[in-house]
């Protein structure tokens, strides 16, 4: 069975975000089949329920958790979110299904992972999503691609920014790969729109 065809998200375009809606963090991986295929695609799909701000390089590391599996490509990017926090994690868990990921062992390989790391301010826990992300603190494969796109910010809850959580975590396992525009085709575009 190949790659489920998600085509239909390739041409849409970012919504005008409403007023109300809110700035998102999340964090993209994946460690089975095409690799970048998924985070690509993943990106795009995103882009129609919000517009995307910024993408950071994508990272190659080992995975954590369960070890007998090939390494992750992970990725950060800011989301300004039109939908709100269930309805986001919804969202990111119908692109990893249509990805091919089904429930299987906990922390083993999938081809598509969508966290949720933060959503504004807002801090919570409700059993099927908890913002902030629980574990970006142990995680330098969350923290750096994070710390590339919003250094100076800190997560609620948190004590330090991402750029100081990066520093302590280091990235002596992070592999750079492939910059933004490998999974982000507005990659040019928000680049000349911000200078």
């Amino acid at each position: 069975m190949g790659d489920p065809d998600l085509t239909e998200f390739k041409h849409a375009t970012s919504p005008t975000p409403p007023e109300d809606s809110l700035p998102a963090l999340l964090v993209l991986g994946s460690n089975m089949g095409d690799r970048m295929g998924h985070l690509r695609r993943a990106v795009e799909a995103l882009g129609t329920v919000g517009r995307i701000d910024s993408v950071s390089p994508v990272y190659e590391s080992p995975p954590a958790g369960h070890v007998h599996q090939g390494s992750f490509l992970n990725l950060a990017l800011r989301l300004t979110a039109t939908l709100g926090p269930v309805r986001l994690l919804m969202f990111g868990k119908g692109l990893e299904f249509a990805a091919g990921r089904r429930p299987g062992i906990p922390y083993g390989p999938r081809p598509l992972d969508v966290d949720i790391v933060s959503l504004g301010r807002l801090e919570m826990s409700n059993g099927r999503v908890t913002i902030p992300h629980p574990r970006v603190a142990e995680r330098a494969f969350m923290a750096a691609p994070l710390a590339d796109i919003a250094p100076g910010e800190t997560l609620p809850g948190h004590d330090v920014t991402l750029a100081e959580l990066d520093r302590r975590l280091g990235r002596e396992d992070l592999e750079p790969v492939a910059g933004p525009d490998a999974v982000w085709s507005d990659v040019q575009h928000l680049e000349e729109g911000s200078g």
